[in-house]
């Protein structure tokens, strides 16, 4: 079968569901040759679409693509490895680039299912719109990790509006110097929003309202360069949630913000 698809620099590839909804061969960037580059065709930038009303499972860990992941309205792609949106590593220890942007406006990231291990996966910048969604499925992470160097590359705004789904073995990182806003009303009050936020390496994180991260724990995590990550939260709200705040300082302190 089908074992490695080559993104040309610039390019987009449309994902949509074929005989099943799993794509198993492995995406790569394949840079230009230096006389094919130009700003409209950027030297090995690669990005995918899935695109409206479809339902994709990306499964390679070894993926390796650094430009930008859209999910098109009412579509969904599921992460179904780790490393499917890049970020692994080779046998020979090589790192692969992930994703720098995922963008949506009313679709949905997925990270495991029902068929996948735990899934742990980074990303550089993300949008999700009111109508969009986040679902962490058993044990998995999705890390917000910043991309340094973006180039040639479109990076999000950082904002998630939508709904985040995730029960309190799943989590949200936040690092590498990120700036991240979560606002939303809609993450109810029940385990089924119960997911883990860390914020760390001179991250921050911006609250719109007391619901954005439902009912789980938030923990600040410090950085041994004396960086310092921050915890906003607008003027308007009230938030009640167990904060977690930890450094080389700092050891298990808990006190609750109300």
């Amino acid at each position: 079968g089908l074992q490695e698809i080559w993104i040309y620099g610039g390019k987009t590839l449309e994902l949509a569901a074929g005989r099943d909804n799993t794509l198993s061969a492995r995406l790569t960037e394949h840079p230009n040759s230096p006389g094919e580059v130009t700003a409209v065709h950027p030297e090995g930038i690669g990005s995918i679409e899935v695109v409206s009303g479809e339902t994709v499972r990306l499964a390679n860990p070894d993926n390796d693509i650094t430009g930008k992941a859209t999910i098109a309205d009412g579509a969904k792609l599921v992460v179904a490895s780790s490393g499917a949106l890049g970020g692994g590593s080779s046998d020979e220890g090589k790192l692969y680039g992930y994703v720098s942007n995922v963008w949506t406006e009313s679709g949905t990231l997925q990270l495991g299912d029902a068929n996948a291990t735990v899934v742990e996966q980074a990303i550089g910048t993300i949008h999700v719109g009111t109508e969009g969604s986040i679902n962490l499925q058993e044990g998995s992470q999705l890390t917000i990790a910043g991309f340094e160097n973006a180039g040639n590359r479109s990076l999000a705004d950082n904002k998630i509006l939508g709904h985040i789904n995730g029960a309190d073995d799943t989590g949200l990182i936040i690092t590498g110097g990120t700036e991240l806003l979560v606002s939303t009303d809609d993450n109810v009050t029940d385990k089924t929003s119960s997911f883990l936020t860390t914020v760390t390496g001179d991250s921050t994180l911006t609250l719109g309202n007391s619901k954005s991260l439902g009912t789980g724990v938030i923990k600040l995590t410090g950085t041994n360069d004396g960086g310092k990550t921050r915890l906003r939260v607008r003027a308007t709200s009230t938030l009640r949630a167990t904060v977690m705040r930890s450094s080389s300082r700092m050891r298990g302190r808990r006190s609750q913000v109300r």
